[in-house]
Order: C-alpha cells, then structure tokens, then sequence
C-alpha cells in the first residue's frame, strides 16, 4: 500500500473517532438533570433495587412510597417555580417603572437577551421533568 493512502486512511480513521467521541461526550454534558420526579418512580426503584436487593416486600413498600412522596415534590417544584417566575416579573416592572424611556428600551433589549439564553439552555439541557405519571411504577 503506497505511504500516501495509508496516511490518508489513518487521517480520516482518527478524524471519524474524534467526531464520534464528541458526539458521545457532548450527549453526556447536556443530558438533561432535574431532581427526581414522579416520573423518573420507575428508575428510582431500578437503582435501588439493582445497588440493594430489595426482597418483594420491600419493593412493594418502597413503591408505595414513591408514589406517595414524589407527587409531592413535583407539586412543590412547580409551586416554587410559578412563584419564582411572578416575583421575577414584578421585580421587571418595578425596575422599568423607575427608568426613563431610553433606559426602558435599553432594559428591555437586555431582558429579550436573558430570556432567549434561558431559552437556549432549556433547549441544550432538555425540558423539564417528564409529566407526572405513576403507570410505569410496578414494584416488580
């Protein structure tokens, strides 16, 4: 094989490795992570199952639980959320109430821009937690 087309074969091999490293390194960096919510019962359940040998009667017990407990959490998250997002828009129109106009047009320019970062990380790291749902929870 002649020096030139082995080097290229290396070349592209190494750069096709680089390309599937980054993918698998970039899936992992922005995976979405949100506490636990109803949703994710199943998985709880998995791991502590998988990492402590539940018997079935702990596995019972602890998926009574999670559905008892995770409900909550989610309720509490969403709660602290709405609240969080109505304090941040009062905050907004006290601050434009005490700019001139040419200030208010500046802040406005500066919240779009926050508001589309915070928009864009939402779409890098993923939504929320997945609607609540109990179903997938067997205990088995």
């Amino acid at each position: 094989m002649k020096p030139w087309v082995k080097n290229s074969l290396l070349l592209l091999i190494g750069f096709l490795a680089g390309v599937a490293a980054t993918g698998i390194a970039l899936r992992f960096c922005f995976h979405p992570h949100h506490p636990p919510g109803a949703a994710d019962a199943d998985r709880i359940l998995k791991r502590l199952d998988s990492k402590l040998g539940l018997t079935a009667d702990q596995k019972d017990k602890v998926t009574t639980l999670l559905k008892e407990e995770l409900p909550k959490a989610d309720a509490l998250r969403q709660e602290t959320d709405g609240k969080f997002k109505a304090m941040r828009e009062s905050l907004r129109a006290q601050l434009r109430a005490l700019l001139n106009p040419d200030q208010v047009k500046k802040y406005d320019e500066m919240v779009a821009q926050s508001d589309a970062r915070m928009h864009k990380q939402d779409r890098l790291f993923g939504p929320g937690p997945a609607p609540v749902s109990m179903e997938p929870v067997t205990g088995r």
